[in-house]
């Protein structure tokens, strides 16, 4: 057979992107039969005949690498679906069986695989892969095929940098349009892609949500003002009505996110691609959640679990075998560069898919799911530097794009190490929301409040190593990680909008990356009809948008976009000074000032954490001694109205309890 730029530089393999272009391809390490191409066609309306499927015999390209070129196939231009016939190798009577290519760039699991025609077979239902022919190249497609949504050719320039971003964290199952006041679990459904575009794109309306006001008569997400976006886990996983923590495969868009309930045709590929370019459209990244640790149902899992997967169960999946004690790895092939080399073949998987989703989907930056069993930190600061490259490939500057893990058990540890640019850090939802109840760890106003705000003292000697937040999604009900207004309901606390502002400020004003689990930012709560949260049922907990239209959520909303707009334009929360100026403990007073950035472009934060009100109510004032006096600022306090107010008399303005104002300088 001959595959076109099959050939290399002193007999090497291309790179098996390029091999891709032209050629249907299958890397398996581990011992094969000679795989076959199971193929047929897709109407132009997306229906699929099974029976009309061609058999093709690949033909072996060196050790572990299996091909056949479009041009031998014969393929005319079309939509195709297709799976390789190869041997399970799970059991220890390997049978035959038909599986998705584990690099496929779309799936459709409408169209489960047929029994192989063959006596030695048996049927796994494994989801079609889905691809295009056009003019004797393959390209990524869904199973009606669309024009795919392009970006502006330099969009990257124009995103914000590491030290601008304030990320929106989004999970994908929210209340329904017909929810009553309680929903219950048949009112909750699934956000797909499409309905993420209506929080962004004015031209674009919710087919799930689009009796909510939030999804439909405005962009949520451009009033709020965010400027990076992160998807729990966009890439196609078998789990239906969950997050979609249990990823299986790797190269492609979700096949639930693609499709409204009730259909069986899904346009993931295209609907994702369209959500990121609205995204850069509006100078908003795409951080892309990823789930390396484990697999749930990976073709890998079937042809050569040996080679790839640990033999241990990690969340109902199968590890990723890294490495392995002393072993240096596999000989062969090398997907990333052609050549043959020494490496674990996980490893080299991995690299080849951050690849795609950067120069296919054109993400902006990764946020690696659960470091801790990954177990491998040299692995992930060769995923970080492969992705950084391939960033920099597509004239990406590195202040612009980012790799972040998950490592809440050695966080600082993780961030400094290099293995990626940061780390998620626990530390400051537990200061915050002990601080908004009047709780002061440790003791030490001063020393707590500078804990919380200055990631320094906590071993991020850099803003862009760590990602505050008030919630995140591991959403559990104890004693920190439940819903923040479910936190406070537990501790009595009954007018909720003051600490959630207070909490917002701290978040919006401490050094690092800010983020924001969807809903805090309109005090959503945990849904009453759905059980606690715990590890098993968290995912069923929906974000219910409705909630915006309430008054007091509205009042809050407005409050937390004045606060993002700062974040994300004040050159001082850009930077990493940072200072606690004031701190005073008498007679029941909890009353903080810091300050951030340098002269002339300061931001000074007033918080007061109790109840404490100062004498002379609206025309009384409370005296900050330290306030920053430089001549020649002039200063506004930008978060309270709709419009900054001049200061006349910056540090001696009154104090209310559970409140905290923001003060911005500029030079006359």
């Amino acid at each position: 057979m001959t595959t076109a730029g099959a050939g290399g530089a002193g007999g090497a393999l291309a790179p098996i992107a390029d091999l891709r272009k032209t050629s249907f391809v299958l890397w398996s390490p581990q011992a094969q039969i000679t795989p076959a191409l199971v193929i047929g066609t897709y109407s132009p309306t997306g229906a699929f005949d099974v029976t009309t499927c061609q058999v093709l015999p690949m033909a072996p390209l060196t050790q572990g690498l299996w091909a056949i070129a479009v041009a031998e196939a014969k393929l005319k231009d079309g939509v195709y679906g297709y799976w390789f016939q190869v041997a399970d190798r799970s059991t220890s009577t390997p049978l035959v069986v038909l599986m998705t290519d584990p690099m496929a760039f779309a799936v459709d699991r409408a169209n489960p695989a047929p029994p192989p025609r063959t006596n030695d077979g048996r049927t796994v239902g494994a989801p079609a892969s889905v691809v295009k022919v056009r003019a004797g190249a393959l390209e990524p497609s869904d199973p009606i095929d669309a024009v795919i949504p392009s970006d502006d050719p330099d969009y990257r320039a124009k995103l914000p940098t590491n030290t601008q971003m304030v990320i929106y964290e989004l999970p994908t199952r929210w209340v329904s349009a017909a929810a009553g006041d309680v929903p219950t679990e048949a009112d909750i459904g699934v956000g797909t892609f499409r309905d993420v575009l209506a929080l962004i794109s004015p031209a674009a309306d919710s087919p799930h949500f689009s009796a909510i006001p939030a999804l439909a008569n405005g962009e949520h997400l451009l009033e709020l003002g965010i400027n990076a976006l992160q998807l729990l886990p966009p890439a196609d996983s078998p789990q239906v009505l969950e997050w979609g923590y249990g990823t299986a495969n790797y190269f492609a868009a979700d096949f639930d996110l693609g499709h409204k309930e009730g259909t069986t045709r899904s346009s993931a590929t295209g609907d994702l691609r369209a959500l990121i370019a609205a995204c850069h459209a509006q100078g908003i990244r795409f951080i892309q959640d990823v789930v390396m640790a484990f697999e749930l149902d990976s073709p890998y899992t079937w042809i050569a679990p040996d080679v790839f997967l640990r033999p241990d169960d990690v969340f109902g999946g199968h590890g990723w075998k890294y490495h392995s004690g002393p072993d240096p790895g596999l000989a062969g092939y090398d997907p990333v560069t052609g050549r043959e080399i020494t490496a674990w073949p996980a490893r080299q998987y991995m690299f080849v898919c951050v690849a795609h989703w950067l120069s296919y989907f054109h993400i902006d930056g990764v946020r690696i799911d659960d470091v801790r069993d990954i177990d491998d930190w040299n692995f992930i600061r060769d995923y970080t530097a492969l992705a950084r490259s391939v960033w920099r490939g597509l004239e990406g500057s590195d202040d612009r794009f980012w790799v972040v893990g998950e490592s809440l058990d050695q966080s600082a540890t993780f961030a400094t190490s290099g293995a990626a640019d940061g780390s998620w850090d626990e530390t400051f939802k537990s200061y915050v929301r002990q601080l908004c109840v009047g709780a002061v760890p440790g003791g030490d106003l001063r020393g707590a409040v500078s804990y919380m705000i200055d990631c320094a003292r906590r071993g991020f000697p850099d803003g862009r190593m760590v990602v505050n937040y008030i919630g995140s999604h591991d959403l559990t009900n104890d004693q920190y990680s439940d819903r923040f207004f479910n936190w406070l309901d537990g501790r009595g606390v009954a007018d909720k909008g003051p600490r959630f502002r207070l909490a917002f400020v701290c978040l919006l004003t401490a050094v690092g990356v800010p983020m924001i689990l969807a809903g805090d930012e309109f005090a959503a709560q945990r849904t009453p009809a759905i059980p606690a949260n715990t590890d098993e049922n968290k995912q069923i907990d929906p974000v219910d948008f409705r909630a915006v239209s309430d008054p007091w959520r509205q009042d809050l909303f407005a409050f937390v976009a004045r606060l993002v707009r700062l974040r994300t334009t004040a050159p001082a929360l850009a930077r990493n000074e940072c200072q606690v100026i004031h701190a005073d403990t008498t007679e029941g007073r909890l009353v903080v000032a810091w300050q951030r950035g340098v002269s002339p472009d300061l931001v000074v934060v007033v918080a007061n954490f109790s109840s404490f009100i100062s004498e002379g109510g609206p025309t009384g004032e409370y005296v900050i001694p330290a306030w920053p006096a430089q001549p020649g600022l002039v200063w506004t306090e930008v978060s309270q109205n709709a419009a900054p107010r001049a200061v006349a008399a910056p540090g001696r303005e009154p104090v209310f309890p559970w409140e905290a104002k923001v003060y911005l300088s500029k030079a006359v």
